[in-house]
């Protein structure tokens, strides 16, 4: 009778590991290859180049009319802690 060292369950384990090793290298491989140039060339920004642009708020649309005329939201009563018996169901 011959001598098994490994078991079918102790090769699945070793078979799928592997798999799953080889995976991981390739994805890194090709995760590398494709986004060094990126980052390469990221690397050559100088701070001082990068120009802030001004930002003008208009803030007196706030005070126009169309924002005064708005109508508030309907007040959709109090809700139950525990949930509503059909949640699906409109409150209206």
């Amino acid at each position: 009778m011959a001598i098994v060292f490994l078991s079918p369950k102790k090769k699945q384990r070793l078979l799928f590991w592997s798999i799953s090793l080889f995976v991981a290298l390739v994805l890194a491989v090709v995760l590398f290859t494709a986004f060094s140039v990126e980052l390469g060339d990221q690397l050559d920004v100088d701070l001082k180049d990068i120009v802030m642009p001004d930002v003008k708020i208009n803030f007196d649309v706030l005070n126009s009319s169309k924002v005064k005329n708005l109508e508030p939201f309907r007040d959709m009563g109090q809700v139950d802690p525990a949930g509503r018996t059909e949640p699906f169901l409109p409150y209206y």
